[in-house]
């Protein structure tokens, strides 16, 4: 990085005390959300290290700090997990392993996704690298949004405020890409989820956008036919917590898109670039106040 950028200098912290040291003189910072409790009001940028900003929206950040964010291929790999974990639930390879273990031999009912409705909570970075994966081999793609703003890749725009889950198609697969703010906190809710008929749900967005206990209501009375989670509010998830346990619950380790250092590198020298061209209305750069 210093050699292709020799105008700044690149330090990295080993420890919180080291932070605690380098950040006076810091004018940019780079990671994951490292910075509570401490006197960052001199920064001027700020590059978050995962797919979103939202866990450095909870922190006090100056009014002209900008924030940008790492994209690479981590909405590719994302895109691979929800594909994985959909034909595993549509082709039921489950129950064919446990059939092979018994020695039973029994067609089951293989489901094709070219027959299947996708509905996508969030149509940004992660959720349109996740549609186009999927465009291909599904029916239709509908993507939800905060505006119901168009997005080529979808089939179909709804803004959140507008979505009506009792239109939403039996036997639908939903994917949930949102970020955590005042507006989703819990949007996937009892309200939400009562309406639901046999849906496969995907959460690769932020835990706290899915109020897990209404999740697992939902699943028992035969509204989600099968949840796949990858991301919680707390982490790792408490050994004490029943989705651990529930035969029709998938839990992953917060592995769908587990950011490499190629997308931290790339993102950040792409941030750099158009930060110093004075474009701060791209994808990487975002003003606080936009959010």
């Amino acid at each position: 990085m210093d050699k292709e950028f020799p105008e700044i200098k690149c330090v990295r912290a080993e420890s919180p005390q080291e932070i605690k040291d380098l950040l006076p003189t810091a004018n940019y910072v780079g990671g994951f959300n490292f910075l509570n409790g401490y006197e960052i009001d001199h920064i001027e940028w700020i590059h978050s290290f995962g797919a979103g900003v939202d866990s450095f929206m909870q922190i006090s950040i100056p009014e002209n700090c900008l924030l940008s964010k790492t994209t690479g291929k981590m909405g590719i790999r994302m895109g691979e997990y929800c594909l994985t974990y959909i034909l595993e639930d549509l082709k039921q390879v489950d129950k064919i392993h446990t059939n092979q273990q018994k020695k039973v031999w029994d067609q089951l009912k293989q489901s094709s996704l070219r027959h299947q409705e996708v509905y996508f909570l969030g149509t940004g970075y992660v959720g349109t690298e996740i549609a186009k994966i999927l465009k291909p081999l599904s029916k239709k793609l509908i993507g939800i949004n905060s505006r119901g703003n168009e997005n080529a890749i979808f089939d179909q725009s709804i803004a959140i405020d507008s979505i009506n889950p009792d239109s939403i198609t039996a036997g639908s697969i939903i994917i949930n890409s949102l970020p955590l703010t005042d507006k989703t906190e819990k949007l996937v809710n009892k309200d939400f989820l009562q309406h639901l008929k046999n849906c496969l749900f995907i959460n690769v967005g932020r835990g706290g956008t899915v109020d897990h206990e209404a999740l697992l209501v939902a699943i028992d009375q035969g509204h989600i036919r099968k949840a796949v989670l990858d991301v919680f509010e707390e982490e790792p998830l408490n050994k004490e917590s029943s989705l651990w346990i529930h035969p029709k619950c998938f839990i992953t380790p917060h592995l769908a898109g587990i950011t490499d250092i190629f997308d931290v590198t790339e993102s950040f020298k792409m941030a750099f670039e158009q930060l110093n061209h004075a474009d701060k209305s791209n994808q990487f750069i975002q003003k606080k106040r936009q959010y």
